[in-house]
């Protein structure tokens, strides 16, 4: 899929726009008018191709911030150079792109995966800005066997497109190729990968039981992860099997971030306190202070999605 990138500086006028200004809708249609919804889009110190009719795109173009989550930090804190970064479900490519202006950033190898052919046209676009970075685009699903699968998404929100017949009612549905992960790095020439990040709407249950051979073999430090339950089960999965999945292997399960206030938010007041959380810290490049998940609260919630952080046995982790 080959696409053109406008070269109208749709997101010098929106900033220079008044803040009331400001907005999806008018980014859209002035892109609209431009000719091409590709643009490129400048965020934190980071800089990709983007599709403005996802409205992420748009707003982070608008803003010039993309709501990482902390992931950024997360990421400077475990890496190192000549380290392996995998983003599956790499989606426009925020999370990556993200990193390279770090001062680790160019100095790691960066393997991204994703179903989305708009997507994955924007990334190899979003490459050429990027020279000296080491980036490998991928454009597959993962799954627990290789074969086709349909893949449903809708324009407007890229991100949740899914694996299967699951897709919104305005969604378009293509059929794309997927293989394991592991069959994915043994073709990458992967053998150790400090940070996986995986983002793919339900199918993370598969993803890692598709994975068993690299996990078996602790050959991933660092799993950042999102658990989704409405999308887990639209795929006949639930979070609990994959956090079965990943302690069948040794890996320990924390919130990423060692931020009270997020984890009783995310969990609800009548399932945790503040004093029964245990802090610890884990060791990449950089110590990183975490706060340690319990299955039995989270069986207890009726709380929605969150990001967790699986950690291999291999990894130092001590409490703080």
């Amino acid at each position: 899929m080959q696409i053109q990138v406008s070269r109208f500086p749709l997101q010098r006028l929106m900033r220079a726009l008044p803040k009331p200004l400001r907005r999806i809708k008018l980014a859209q249609l002035l892109a609209a008018l431009a000719g091409s919804p590709y643009h490129r889009v400048a965020f934190q110190q980071g800089e990709l191709v983007g599709n403005v009719r996802d409205r992420e795109v748009a707003n982070t173009l608008v803003r010039g911030i993309f709501a990482n989550y902390g992931y950024f930090e997360l990421a400077r804190r475990l890496l190192s150079a000549g380290d392996v970064h995998v983003d599956v479900g790499t989606n426009y490519g925020f999370h990556t792109f993200g990193l390279l202006p770090l001062a680790i950033g160019s100095t790691v190898r960066h393997v991204l995966v994703e179903a989305n052919p708009d997507c994955v046209a924007c990334l190899r676009e979003s490459v050429k800005l990027h020279p000296a970075a080491q980036l490998q685009v991928y454009h597959r699903a993962v799954a627990a066997t290789a074969g086709d699968l349909p893949f449903t998404f809708a324009p407007a929100v890229t991100g949740g497109g899914r694996v299967g017949q699951v897709g919104t009612s305005d969604g378009i549905e293509i059929t794309v190729a997927a293989s394991t992960l592991d069959q994915l790095f043994e073709e990458s020439g992967l053998d150790r990968v400090r940070l996986l990040k995986m983002d793919i709407e339900g199918s993370e249950l598969r993803a890692l039981q598709g994975l068993a051979g690299v996990l078996s073999a602790q050959g991933i430090d660092f799993i950042y992860f999102e658990v989704n339950p409405t999308c887990l089960e639209a795929q006949q999965a639930d979070p609990q099997a994959c956090f079965a999945e990943l302690s069948r292997h040794g890996y320990r399960l924390f919130w990423p971030h060692d931020s009270v206030d997020w984890v009783l938010q995310t969990c609800g007041l009548e399932n945790l306190e503040a004093s029964g959380l245990k802090h610890f810290t884990i060791f990449g490049s950089q110590p990183h202070r975490v706060i340690g998940f319990d299955q039995s609260c989270y069986r207890k919630g009726r709380f929605g999605q969150c990001d967790l952080l699986a950690v291999s046995p291999r990894c130092r982790v001590e409490p703080a």
